[in-house]
């Protein structure tokens, strides 16, 4: 699932180092992007692949790659176990996970699913930023964490050799690396210690909701791409000392009708939290767009660091250059 810290675990498994297991090479730690391109009916469609404006005969060509790399690993793994990790996967659709399923099953693969979850308001909020991240500048009416499509399919499916469902609140060492590594058992040995990703400040997450307004006038491709990931990393550094965070903000409407779900399959129980006030997606685009109480200095100090010039004098004009300053470097 989403937003369990699963970055944090693909990249420790990508620096795996067993003689029992390995971490298939999909050329990115996180394997979304190959599942989802290789199962998906979507696929040409991929968020992913349209961020860096891949055309069609592209994108056609990475699935091709995908898919031989998977024979490659499925073929020749010896008596190690192969270890996927895609949060992509629970967001097939039911008949497209089953392809998977079958996919792995014509490989005579023996398949187990370790699936972590995590309660529908962190979720939300979790989720609520990472869109932003991404680049939408689109606000959820109602965040849904879809227990019942990402895991049921698994559930039901009698080619499934096991299925073990994880609550994300409650974690070996507070940590979904050791977590996880424990389950399989890994020794810690061969883990390094990797952090899971910190919530934005409320000034990083205004600026790239701003940035993120702005690139709808941008043509998207690859450049664009990674101009933006690079802008992003900076105004993380520079706005690191914003302690305040969003999260006593957000009060979006959250959908809890799925957790009695997890409670009668995995007997994870998650409180409903039905007394929480809730606000309009007009209140909350407001307070994003916000700049007030955004220090306006740190973005200049950042610009002239970098060599930026800049004829306007508000934050707006500062984002601007600062990433046009990046798109031409």
């Amino acid at each position: 699932m989403h937003k369990t810290g699963t970055s944090s675990l693909q990249e420790a498994l990508a620096c795996l180092s067993s003689n029992k297991f390995q971490y298939c090479d999909l050329m990115h730690p996180n394997h979304s992007m190959a599942f989802y391109t290789l199962f998906s009916k979507n696929y040409l469609n991929y968020h992913e692949w349209q961020k860096q404006g891949l055309g069609v005969d592209e994108i056609i060509q990475r699935r091709e790659e995908y898919l031989q790399i998977f024979n490659k690993h499925l073929g020749c793994s010896g008596n190690q176990k192969i270890i996927f990790s895609a949060e992509s996967i629970s967001l097939l659709k039911d008949d497209e996970k089953k392809d998977l399923i079958t996919f792995f099953k014509d490989h005579g693969c023996e398949i187990n699913i370790i699936c972590y979850v995590r309660d529908p308001l962190s979720f939300a909020y979790s989720s609520f930023q990472q869109d932003i991240k991404s680049g939408s500048i689109n606000i959820k009416e109602r965040y849904s964490p879809n227990y019942l499509l990402r895991i049921d399919e698994f559930k039901k499916n009698p080619l499934i050799n096991k299925l073990i469902v994880r609550n994300f609140n409650q974690l070996k060492d507070d940590n979904i690396v050791s977590d996880f590594f424990n389950l399989l058992g890994i020794e810690d040995t061969h883990k390094k210690d990797f952090f899971s990703n910190k919530s934005l400040s409320i000034s990083t997450l205004k600026i790239i909701f701003l940035l993120n307004k702005h690139l709808t006038k941008y043509p998207k491709n690859f450049n664009s791409y990674e101009s933006r990931l690079k802008f992003i990393n900076l105004i993380e550094k520079t706005f690191q000392q914003d302690c305040r965070k969003y999260r006593e903000y957000f009060s979006l409407n959250i959908d809890y009708d799925e957790v009695s779900y997890l409670c009668d399959n995995f007997s994870i129980n998650y409180k409903i939290n039905d007394k929480r006030k809730t606000d309009s997606v007009d209140n909350t685009l407001s307070r994003l767009e916000d700049l007030s109480d955004v220090d306006s200095a740190l973005l200049t100090n950042l610009a002239r660091d970098l060599g930026v010039e800049c004829t306007g004098g508000n934050p707006k004009s500062w984002v601007i250059s600062i990433f046009e300053f990046l798109l031409e470097d």
